[in-house]
């Protein structure tokens, strides 16, 4: 348990990880799959998404984008 609380350290990590199933003892996290399961959880619980700023729009400017239109080749056959 000592190498545990040295590796992950956060003590509010461990009072709220749930693995969806009981343990039997603190010694599966060396073993696979529940030590690859300890990096996620603790990366997930460590995560922190920002929100992206809001975008204000303001007035509109210039022209609309007329997009030309393109000859078929119908069009370019007859001249």
């Amino acid at each position: 348990m000592k190498r545990l609380m040295q590796k992950y350290n956060n003590e509010d990590f461990w009072h709220k990880v749930d693995f969806g199933k009981p343990l039997n003892s603190f010694a599966q996290f060396y073993g696979l799959p529940f030590n690859k399961m300890l990096e996620t959880k603790y990366y997930e619980f460590h995560l922190k998404i920002e929100t992206p700023p809001d975008v204000e729009l303001g007035s509109k400017s210039g022209d609309d984008f007329q997009k030309p239109t393109t000859k078929t080749l119908k069009d370019f056959l007859n001249g």
